[in-house]
């Protein structure tokens, strides 16, 4: 060896300490989720969400009810909650607002970042219906969608009737993206079609024009601005008021539920021979028909204590249908009896399955 090697050879020797401890170092970041680093393992969920917004009829399948849309609601949006889950551990959650379509069909996609890892995903689409105020809060609707175990009204709400904006769909599905450890950004496509977990009701009285006629109903006039009338729904048994998507099923039955709604007695007058009285949205289990005992009661509006009619029956509903319940519910006696229809029992029993 050459004088000149051996000192090539010693000078890199003697650099060798300085190259190791003086080498180009990195100081990684934190990511958005708190983790150290980038992770290779990121992917990229596209959830092509679609629904269709016809709810058919009971009385007649050809009948699809569009109750909900641009046309006549332009302002209202639809609420998009997408979560996916470890078990029953929260993963990730995204909300996105999105306005309603001006047909019966609804789609849209939306990104889910997750890593490559098992998963539960699933979907909430309900509405955002307070027209009042331009700030959109995640409280503002009829549904409560931090967690996917028991998607239920808010605490703060009574019960809520009456009201078309109580409509919703879900989804769940498997999610295994463990394949994508390897791969780097990958974007994976899931299309998930939604279903109604909750069935329609509608009560119409067919007895219009006997009940004007009552004696105690002909002195009667909406007040300025009013209404003559209050019809009260009670339901006698347990009502579910919560929603596992997860495990798709209902959640947290509570007793004592009632709601109301103002009857004008001008609208009675203008009708004819039939009118709606109240609808209402029943969270229920897949493949199952609801039954609930109910009492319907017309009083008056001002003083709550006259009633001028008392109907009890079973009420039976199937989720994904509008079930129409058409009775005398005016002109029952509220002490016992029909008022105009003695043939009648004062029992109805829907049955949904002929």
């Amino acid at each position: 060896m050459t004088y000149k090697n051996k000192l090539a050879r010693w000078s890199m020797m003697a650099l060798l300490p300085v190259l190791a401890t003086g080498c180009l170092s990195e100081f990684p970041e934190e990511t958005a989720d708190g983790e150290v680093g980038v992770d290779p393992t990121s992917v990229t969920v596209e959830a092509e969400i679609s629904l269709d917004l016809n709810l058919p009829d009971s009385e007649d399948a050809s009948v699809n009810n569009l109750y909900v849309n641009a046309a006549n609601y332009p302002d209202a949006l639809h609420r998009i909650t997408i979560a996916a889950y470890e078990g029953t551990a929260l993963a990730e959650r995204v909300v996105v607002y999105e306005d309603l379509p001006l047909t019966n069909r609804f789609q849209t996609r939306v990104s889910v970042p997750l890593h490559a890892r098992d998963y539960r995903l699933a979907v909430w689409v309900d509405y955002y219906g307070d027209l009042d105020t331009d700030e959109i809060a995640e409280t503002d609707s009829c549904y409560n969608t931090f967690d996917f175990t028991t998607v239920m009204k808010p605490k703060s709400k009574s019960y809520v009737g009456n009201n078309r904006f109580e409509d919703a769909f879900y989804g769940c599905q498997d999610l295994d993206l463990t394949r994508y450890r390897d791969e780097w950004g990958a974007k994976v496509p899931v299309s998930m079609e939604l279903a109604r977990p909750a069935g329609r009701f509608e009560l119409v009285a067919t007895d219009v024009a006997d009940f004007l006629a009552l004696e105690n109903v002909a002195s009667v006039t909406d007040p300025e601005g009013g209404s003559a009338f209050r019809v009260y729904l009670d339901y006698d048994g347990s009502m579910p008021v919560g929603y596992d998507v997860l495990s798709d099923v209902t959640r947290h039955a509570f007793d004592g539920m009632s709601f109301n709604a103002s009857l004008r007695k001008t609208a009675l007058e203008n009708a004819g021979g039939e009118y709606s009285l109240l609808f209402d949205y029943i969270l229920i289990d897949p493949d199952e028909t609801f039954s609930v005992p109910v009492t319907l009661r017309v009083v008056n509006a001002e003083d709550t204590n006259v009633e001028y009619a008392r109907y009890s029956f079973r009420l039976q509903c199937k989720r994904g249908v509008n079930t129409v319940i058409r009775a005398p519910f005016l002109t029952t006696d509220p002490n016992g009896g029909i008022g105009f229809d003695p043939d009648f029992d004062d029992e109805i029993d829907v049955d949904l399955d002929n």
